[in-house]
């Protein structure tokens, strides 16, 4: 299965090129997040038939890949003496993020419970 996603995008994101040793780990990434997003959708290479959904599909992909490139031991947060450095929440553990995730399935519905305080349609269109 060929992968949506190229060594081409996440270069282009990134600003540099990237090159061997580091374009064989980099294809790895890609592979493993493009193969986490279709264990979740399995109709993966029906939706990227469309232009848009594969941009978002690639994109996804080149964000969780730079986050792993820019982060690769996953450290949030980093001490030397007086200097103290925090990344916050990102992750680094080629996974996306919620918020990746409701770009990719737009009608799913994420969170702790499935109840909602007030009436809000599964997906959009809902009829009036």
């Amino acid at each position: 299965m060929a992968s949506i996603t190229t060594i081409a995008d996440v270069s282009a994101a990134l600003g540099r090129p990237i090159v061997p040793p580091q374009s064989t780990q980099v294809e790895s990434w890609i592979g493993r997040v493009e193969g986490r997003i279709r264990s979740r959708i399995p109709d993966l290479d029906e939706r990227i038939q469309a232009p848009a959904y594969k941009a978002a599909v690639v994109g996804v992909v080149v964000d969780v890949v730079i986050r792993k490139i820019n982060n690769p031991t996953g450290l949030r947060s980093e001490r030397i003496d007086d200097y103290y450095y925090d990344r916050g929440s990102q992750k680094a553990d080629l996974w996306p993020t919620d918020e990746e995730w409701r770009e990719l399935i737009p009608d799913a519905v994420t969170g702790a419970f499935s109840t909602r305080p007030g009436f809000e349609p599964d997906r959009k269109g809902w009829p009036l």
